[in-house]
């Protein structure tokens, strides 16, 4: 029991070290984000190939709809392949965007996609202009989560949402297993990811996220599934 205690200890304290970096530093460099787009998101396909189909459900052929953080282009490539809405994604690392530009180019989908350098702070959308905003292990990266909120509420048409998911590796032993076996990507892998790149369910709940949702005051709905947790932004 000493043992496990002092091992989760020690994750928790690793995971707010890499949120922290990881807030501070913002955009990937170049180097690595060709380690991402290698490796990284291979293992991030299912988990993506999910929100698109979930996406479906929500949007039609013309939709505007964001990917805010959209590194490699991966979502947005799902997402079109099921549905040709009018896709844009937006992320503050140029590397980022060059290997989503070529991603999508060869994927036969670049004429449907716009590709923005920019701030999630600062979102560059007119008012009331997007049917649907998404993002993936973004959160965990941005400064002040509250400016990010309301910028999404602000671009968003009436009635409409932002889901933002990330990972969480505060889960039980039987979620872990049932998410592993349905996206076919290990439990290590996926407690690795959560710890080193995503937020805690608990500051969803009760922490830091929590907060700057209270700044924000507009309805929104926290869902779990396994190692996936999804804020859901209306306005």
């Amino acid at each position: 029991m000493k043992h496990t205690g002092l091992l989760r200890s020690i994750a928790l304290s690793l995971n707010k070290l890499f949120t922290s970096i990881q807030r501070w530093k913002q955009g990937i460099p170049k180097g690595p984000s060709y380690i991402y787009n290698s490796i990284a998101a291979k293992f991030l396909n299912p988990i993506h190939a999910y929100v698109a189909r979930e996406a479906v459900g929500t949007v039609k052929t013309g939709d505007v709809v964001v990917d805010v953080g959209c590194g490699v282009g991966s979502l947005i490539t799902k997402l079109l392949s099921e549905v040709r809405v009018h896709a844009v994604g937006l992320d503050i690392s140029l590397a980022m965007l060059e290997l989503a530009k070529n991603n999508t180019r060869r994927a036969g989908l670049h004429g449907y996609v716009d590709l923005v350098l920019g701030d999630a702070h600062k979102l560059p959308f007119r008012d009331d202009g997007i049917n649907l905003i998404v993002s993936t292990g973004t959160l965990h990266h941005i400064r002040r989560p509250h400016e990010v909120f309301k910028e999404c509420v602000r671009v968003l048409k009436n009635g409409c949402e932002a889901w933002i998911y990330e990972f969480s590796h505060d889960i039980s032993p039987e979620e872990a297993r049932e998410f592993s076996k349905e996206f076919k990507v290990s439990v290590r892998y996926l407690k690795l990811a959560g710890l080193m790149h995503g937020i805690p369910r608990r500051e969803f709940e009760s922490g830091y996220i929590r907060k700057e949702l209270e700044l924000v005051r507009c309805p929104y709905e926290v869902k779990y599934r396994g190692f996936l947790t999804k804020l859901i932004l209306r306005k």
